[in-house]
This record gives structure tokens, sequence and C-alpha cells, in this order.
């Protein structure tokens, strides 16, 4: 996708183009690499409940990368996420948050509505 037009519609409120511009920041593809421009566009995604979005705010509290390392966000974030169904959010990352108590009172077990 062209940075210039995805850049044009996520100005505009385009929940895809926000996620995809976010995307495109953090991995400095087809332009500078910019955690904070990256944070701002999937914050936007996110707040309109972009899965991915979430999902990658998620990344960036648990890494610290762009953003103060906050594993309760983390775990905000990945709640989020997992809520809507993605996949990666509910087992990869926040089972691993709660099992290891990253931010959250560790469990060992997951109780059936998890």
């Amino acid at each position: 996708m062209n940075f210039l037009n995805t850049q044009q519609a996520a100005k505009k409120g385009d929940v895809n183009a926000q996620f995809i511009l976010g995307a495109m920041y953090k991995d400095g593809e087809k332009t500078a690499q910019d955690y904070s421009e990256a944070y701002k566009y999937y914050k936007l995604a996110a707040e309109q409940g972009n899965i991915d979005a979430q999902f990658s705010l998620g990344c960036m509290y648990r890494s610290g990368k762009g953003v103060m390392l906050d594993l309760a966000k983390a775990v905000y974030y990945y709640q989020q996420a997992a809520v809507q169904g993605n996949l990666a959010a509910q087992y990869n990352n926040l089972w691993l948050m709660y099992y290891n108590g990253y931010g959250v009172k560790k469990i060992s077990v997951l109780p059936e509505n998890f």
C-alpha cells in the first residue's frame, strides 16, 4: 500500500488505514521507523475496535518499544483483542502473562470461561 494514500486515509479516520500506518511506522516500511507515530495510529485504530491494533499496543507495552514498559496496559490491550477472537492475544500472550504473573495476579490453571 502507498504510504501517502494510507496516511491520508488514516487522517480521515479509516480504521484499517490507521492500523496499517501504525505498522508501517513500527517497521520502518516505506517511511522512517517511528515508534511514537506507530503508537499514535495503533491507538486511534484500537479505540475503534481494531483487534490487530489492540494486539499491537499490547506488544508495545509488553516490550517497552515506543512506550514505557507497562505490563498492566499490555494485559488490558491483549484482553481487548482476545475478547474479539485474536488467538495470539488469547494464548501466546495473555495466557503467558497470567501464567507468569506479568502485570496480573499469577494463575496456573485457566478458568473454564477464559
